[in-house]
């Protein structure tokens, strides 16, 4: 079960750091 929470932090992780991202490239 903490196995499977990592993975779903990580993977929110990683869409909130495409999303990161793209906010600069529009601010750019």
């Amino acid at each position: 079960m903490k196995l499977h929470n990592w993975s779903r932090s990580s993977h929110i992780l990683d869409i909130l750091n495409k999303w990161n991202t793209n906010e600069k490239s529009y601010r750019s």
